[in-house]
């Protein structure tokens, strides 16, 4: 019997790669007693082979590995192999979470599957002490699961609420009903509460159309209560306008009357007109306004405005438009207005579901139907751009749509095949963004004297001319020493010289169009090169590896950024030495990258972007700026404290990620009574239009403030220092704002006024190490930057800066020193070829004991990505147009 048993398990050694059935398993344990360690190893060694076959088909391979680590552990009890145990669960979850990520998988089922793993793992190793190693791993693992699933939690209600639109059009009110509760029960599920209110309101409008005014008015009330609390008034007004029609088709007039009027006001403080005049013909008050309203917003057809749009998309709209439209009825479209500048969220949430209006009723099909074919196209779009987004995620490279190399004068607005993902494409707005290693110059425009030197350069790169490329950027940087973008492609151009190993890394800008700080990305360049060029340099054992880097420009439209990552995602699957990023500057832009490189596993450490909104979005986001509430809470106390302000004027983008979060923050740090206005304003706008500035500071006059507090952007505060001079009553009031007025004082392209009045806060100052009486230990970036770029050009006798870095220099910087240190650290543990996992994991080590002492101080990484009590400064402007540095707040050192 004792010899049948051996020979029952040599045969089980000898089946290869097969995994055992659970009911053979529990047969051969019942006769062996238990089944050896060894035959486990080899079962976790099948699995881990069979996890990692690259060719064939993916998901059976996945599958076998999940066969082999379950048999593994039937052996690898807690008790007796705690730490063996804990190893499998592991690679069984990463597993199950590999099979997540393929097509026609269930996506959801998988990932809880892993969560199941990751779970049962660290119960493992909190029960039985295992190393702290473990811990952070599955920590990491656990986060990024949890958010995966919320992720696809809210892709499923996404398309449900679509889903839900669809039955609207169609005519479906139950179905229509079905859907939207699904929707609502998985926003509320993953704690979206804005679309949560987006729905509630969808659903009070079938249950009205419906006639079921009882059911439709709760509904309103909790849309009302959640747009309410996120201040969004423009959706407030429409709930509001909704709730005064159930209360008229109850006929209580006198309700329905209140409601209408907080409607009215809250449409004309946002400055919605079209729907001001909608009300006010509700209420039979103005009907000649209605009309006069109604008549100048009616937009084109869609059978004109699908012109642009691609054949295949053109043709699905007209066959809407054609099962839309009932016989016998005109082909028409809605008349509604668009949203007024300040609401432009509202307007991209595509918040059509919530303005269905009474779509079942019979009385009203034929005022409903124009909207519907409008409708129609709309989610056409939103269904193409949704499955789109989901196909490129499974798509192989070969077949993925990707950027080519071309000169963005005359790119084509659309992307082109390529392989390597490097390249550019032109904007609809005449903009050029994508991804350069030299082969295209971005920043050639005036007062830029070696534009076309780089032009040739890039020319030269795309015949493969590398030493003729080097020879004009060594040209352009002699004309032009402040070009950062040329200085950069000649390092890149020396490294691939040298032949040996080298990591790439991505910097994210803002370089081209009329953007909104191009001095500030400029200089963000700048302290990137610097980076570079330092740590090549010191970079020579033969296991060192190089450093080098590539310039990613999404322009003026923040939206390009989305673009531009998804470019990078393509880039780093062709190009493996692709493993990090370093950008966006601001907020926006980097609110509009980090889900697709997140997706790519790619980690991104920004240099200055500073929305709270960012907090804790990504366990691959990293920032070296902590978040607004530290600059904002640091600006008010000076402004009680120190300038005993009493009457603010705050001027606020709410649709902008960065104008929103800093004066959110900053409203909580001051007492309400202190401010006696909020001017609400567009970003770029007031670079752009002198006559809107002057308007607005004629409304905020009437208020009699003693400080205007500006969150926002240099560019248009320039524009609104400029304006103050021409205001009697305010042309002494002290301006203050958050840390990119900085870049007020590094624009020389034209007079600014009234700068002795600026007061703002920032990041990282030159003077902090003199404030801080560190300056024998300054480090050498400060000389460095003096040498590099405070020259004089050969071609005038223009002086490209006064040799003093600003706070966009320094952090851009710190933020490459930080990912260049993460990199060492991660090689020197792993010995082999990196990839953007090891980079995440070595970044997430960077906390307290193991913090970083850098130009603009300690940075050490909390479990939210933000560094834990960076320092803060604030600066004022003098009479002579220095910089000084007035207080700091939080740890330097």
């Amino acid at each position: 019997m004792e010899q049948q048993d051996i020979n029952i398990e040599q045969h089980l050694h000898t089946l290869g790669r097969l995994p055992v059935p659970g009911s053979l398993l529990q047969n051969v344990q019942a006769r062996l007693g238990q089944l050896t360690p060894e035959w486990a190893i080899r079962q976790y060694q099948l699995g881990y082979e069979s996890r990692n076959l690259l060719e064939g088909d993916r998901g059976k391979q996945l599958t076998m590995a999940i066969a082999h680590f379950h048999n593994a552990l039937h052996v690898y009890t807690s008790a007796a192999f705690p730490l063996e145990r804990v190893q499998v669960l592991y690679e069984l979850g990463e597993t199950y979470h590999d099979l997540s990520q393929l097509p026609k998988k269930d996506r959801l089922a998988n990932l809880e599957a892993a969560g199941t793993c990751y779970q049962e793992a660290l119960q493992v190793v909190r029960e039985y002490h295992l190393a702290d190693i473990w811990l952070d791993r599955l920590d990491y693992t656990m986060r990024n699961n949890y958010q995966q699933r919320i992720e696809e939690l809210k892709h499923r209600a996404d398309i449900a609420k679509m889903n839900g639109g669809i039955h609207v059009l169609h005519h479906q009110p139950d179905a229509a009903l079905d859907a939207y509760q699904q929707a609502l029960r998985l926003y509320r599920l993953v704690e979206s509460r804005l679309d949560e209110a987006i729905v509630l309101q969808a659903i009070g409008d079938v249950e009205r159309a419906l006639q079921h005014m009882d059911a439709a008015m709760e509904y309103y009330e909790q849309a009302h209560i959640l747009f309410k609390q996120m201040e969004h008034r423009h959706d407030v007004a429409t709930v509001l306008q909704a709730m005064g029609d159930v209360e008229r088709s109850r006929h209580q007039e006198t309700r329905a009357e209140q409601f209408y009027t907080e409607a009215l006001d809250l449409f004309r403080q946002v400055g919605d007109r079209f729907n001001e005049a909608s009300v006010l013909a509700t209420m039979g008050k103005e009907a000649v306004l209605y009309k006069q309203v109604a008549e100048a917003h009616v937009p084109s057809p869609p059978e004109k405005a699908a012109t642009w749009l691609p054949p295949s998309l053109s043709v699905s709209l007209e066959k809407l438009d054609a099962a839309d439209t009932m016989p016998g009825q005109n082909h028409e479209v809605s008349q509604r207005a668009p949203l007024p500048p300040d609401d432009r969220e509202t307007h991209e949430r595509a918040h059509f579901v919530a303005h269905t209006d009474s779509s079942f009723s019979p009385g009203r099909e034929n005022r409903q139907r124009k909207r519907y074919v409008w409708l129609s196209g709309l989610l056409a779009m939103i269904l193409l751009v949704i499955i789109g987004s989901r196909l490129i995620q499974v798509m192989p490279p070969s077949a993925s749509s990707l950027l080519s190399v071309s000169q963005c004068p005359t790119a084509p607005a659309s992307l082109s095949p390529s392989a390597h993902g490097i390249g550019v494409i032109k904007t609809a707005s005449g903009d050029c963004i994508g991804i350069s290693d030299g082969s295209f110059a971005f920043d050639v425009a005036p007062p830029r004297t070696d534009g076309v030197l780089k032009e040739q350069a890039a020319a030269k790169l795309r015949a493969n001319d590398r030493s003729g490329a080097m020879k004009l950027w060594e040209q352009a940087t002699r004309q032009d020493s402040s070009d950062a973008e040329a200085l950069i492609y000649l390092e890149d151009a020396q490294v691939l010289e040298a032949g040996r190993p080298y990591i790439t890394l991505v910097v994210g800008t803002k370089i081209t169009g009329a953007q909104i700080d191009v001095e500030g990305e400029r200089s963000i360049l700048q302290g990137a090169y610097l980076a570079q060029h330092a740590y090549n340099l010191q970079c020579r054992a033969p296991q060192c590896q190089l450093v080098y880097l590539l310039i990613a420009n999404s322009g003026n439209d923040a939206q390009n950024a989305a673009v531009v990552a998804k470019q990078i995602v393509q880039a780093a699957s062709y190009n493996h030495t692709i493993i990090g990023v370093e950008g966006w500057s601001t907020s926006q832009d980097s609110l509009n990258v980090v889900s697709a490189l997140t997706a790519a596993q790619l980690p991104m450490v920004a240099s200055a972007a500073s929305s709270d909104i960012l907090t804790n979005i990504s366990p691959y986001f990293f920032r070296v700026a902590p978040p607004d509430q530290y600059q904002s809470k640091l600006a008010a106390d000076y402004i009680q404290k120190s300038l005993h302000s009493q009457r603010v004027a705050l001027f606020v983008d709410t649709s902008n990620a960065y104008s929103a979060s800093l004066a959110r923050s900053f409203m909580q740090d001051m007492p309400a009574q202190y401010i006696v206005v909020k001017e609400t304003y567009t970003v770029g706008t007031y670079a752009q239009n002198n006559a809107l500035v002057h308007t607005a500071l004629q409304d905020v006059s009437s208020y009699h403030p003693d400080l205007i507090y500006f969150a926002g952007y240099s560019r248009d505060a320039i524009t609104l220092l400029n304006e103050l001079q021409k205001e009697p009553l305010l042309a002494r009031l002290p301006v203050m704002g958050g840390d990119d007025l900085y870049n007020i004082l590094g624009d020389g392209s034209q007079h600014v006024a009234g700068l002795d009045r600026l007061i703002f806060t920032a990041f990282a100052s030159p003077d902090e190490w003199q404030y801080f009486r560190l300056s024998a230990q300054k480090p050498s970036f400060f000389q460095d930057y003096t040498q590099t770029f405070a020259r004089k050009s050969v071609a005038s006798d223009q002086t490209y800066g006064d040799g003093i870095p600003n706070g966009e220099a320094i952090l851009s910087y710190d933020a490459l020193r930080v990912l260049l240190h993460a990199s060492q650290s991660a090689f020197a543990a792993r010995q082999a070829p990196l990839t953007g996992q090891d980079l995440q994991q070595a970044l997430r080590h960077i906390t307290g004991k193991q913090a970083l002492q850098e130009v603009s101080g300690r940075i050490a990484f909390g479990q939210d990505g933000d560094p834990q009590d960076k320092a803060v400064v604030l600066l004022n402007v003098d009479k002579q147009g220095r910089v000084n540095l007035i207080s700091t707040q939080g740890q330097f050192e």
